[in-house]
């Protein structure tokens, strides 16, 4: 189980890396060219590098006072939920310029003003 999950970590750094050496290369090429398919090329892969860092991120570092394996992936609208001693913690993971969508906002809003409430549901048998 660990050596998958290792197999499967060192799988999305791969990934990481070179489409991080992509954007590199398409940078350079975009701010010569200006060109349209050149900049939808490049949006599609700075997306494929925020869902690969996305995964990371209970390892990276400016997560490390946290432990990994009390994270639990949602994956939208928000990325994580972080299970705390003493806090639940919405966690929603950006890269580069991108920027908390209306939904994200709204959810981010009322956690803030603390209209979040646990339900439980029993179903009769």
């Amino acid at each position: 189980m660990i050596t998958l999950m290792i197999v499967g970590l060192f799988g999305i750094v791969i990934v990481v890396l070179v489409v991080a050496l992509w954007l590199a290369v398409l940078d350079k090429q975009y701010l010569t060219s200006k060109n349209k398919e050149l900049e939808s090329k490049k949006r599609s892969l700075e997306t494929t590098y925020g869902y690969a860092v996305e995964n990371l991120t209970p390892f990276i570092a400016e997560m490390r006072d946290r432990d990994p394996k009390l994270f639990r992936q949602l994956g939208q609208p928000i990325d994580y939920i972080y299970w705390g001693e003493d806090e639940i913690t919405f966690i929603e993971v950006k890269s580069g310029n991108a920027r908390l969508n209306e939904k994200q906002r709204k959810i981010k809003k009322l956690i803030e003003d603390k209209k979040v409430v646990f339900e439980e549901v029993r179903i009769k048998r």
